[in-house]
């Protein structure tokens, strides 16, 4: 397995709380402003965008 310091892979459900007003939008939103404030490089899977249509 590859390894990428300083990145992560989001997942569907993260990315739709950012979105969307649900449950947990606020925390997703938190952890997103984190990333960007550490200058951490954000991925998604090649199936992303099916899980996300």
């Amino acid at each position: 397995m590859t390894e990428y310091p300083d990145s992560v892979c989001v997942d569907a459900s993260l990315v739709l709380k950012l979105l969307l007003p649900e449950p947990g939008s606020d925390s997703a939103a938190t952890l997103w402003s984190r990333w960007e404030q550490e200058g951490i490089v954000k991925f998604a899977p090649a199936h992303f965008l099916y899980e996300t249509c």
